[in-house]
């Protein structure tokens, strides 16, 4: 059986059942506004032909590492407004677009090959350092960073003085507790800086680390302590 897309959000699912989609080809599939907590390729082991998955503000803070290796065409992967703290499952050849903004992440890790064009990461509370790693590496394999703030005064990440980027994907309770001093979720698509609402960009730029300079919290824009 083929469908054009399948809609189950907000359907209060806790987990992805992969008998569901047993020989099943489907286009676009969307999960978002559910209770998912983690991901395994067994959730996705029946179906095949997805070019674009939705799994939006869920509560997903784990992804194994080869969720997604059978899904031969997936292009489009949204896992904005999660609880992710890292990106370290496998990006597959033919992944384009992947948007993690509204989680939890400060570790991203980019492989060396391949067709991502465009990466949405904001807001998240990054450590100034790993977010400078991760645009570095970006602009050398030509990835474009999506979905900005359109506001330049508001913070991009923290500053930690004498810190090194481990790659850990742990936030430090000092980055956790600097960056959401100053920035907070507030609804869908939004978030509050200054007691005020921000919006980010429906565009998408090349990667530039100075993006990062003097946008860190604790170097004079937001609390420092």
């Amino acid at each position: 059986m083929k469908l054009i897309q399948l809609t189950l959000n907000d359907n209060k699912l806790t987990n992805i059942n992969a008998t569901w989609f047993l020989n099943t080809t489907i286009v676009e599939l969307e999960l978002a506004y559910n209770q998912i907590t983690s991901l395994h390729v067994d959730n996705f082991s029946g179906i095949t032909g997805v070019a674009r998955l939705n799994l939006q503000f869920n509560k997903i803070h784990y992804i194994a590492y080869d969720t997604f290796s059978n899904q031969l065409v997936l292009k489009n992967l949204d896992l904005s407004g999660n609880s992710l703290l890292y990106i370290g499952f496998k990006i597959s050849n033919r992944l384009n677009f992947v948007d993690v903004g509204f989680n939890l992440v400060s570790w991203i890790s980019l492989q060396n090959k391949t067709a991502l064009t465009g990466f949405s990461i904001y807001p998240n509370p990054w450590e100034c350092k790993c977010l400078r790693q991760f645009l570095r590496k970006s602009e050398e394999l030509n990835i474009k960073i999506c979905n900005m703030p359109l506001q330049t005064d508001t913070p991009a990440c923290v500053v930690v003085e004498g810190s090194t980027c481990n790659n850990s994907g742990i936030i430090s309770d000092t980055v956790h507790g600097k960056y959401f001093q100053a920035v907070s979720y507030n609804k869908i698509g939004k978030f509050v800086y200054r007691q005020e609402n921000q919006t980010l960009t429906s565009e998408c730029y090349a990667a530039d680390e100075i993006y990062v300079k003097n946008r860190g919290i604790g170097s004079g824009l937001g609390p420092a302590k």
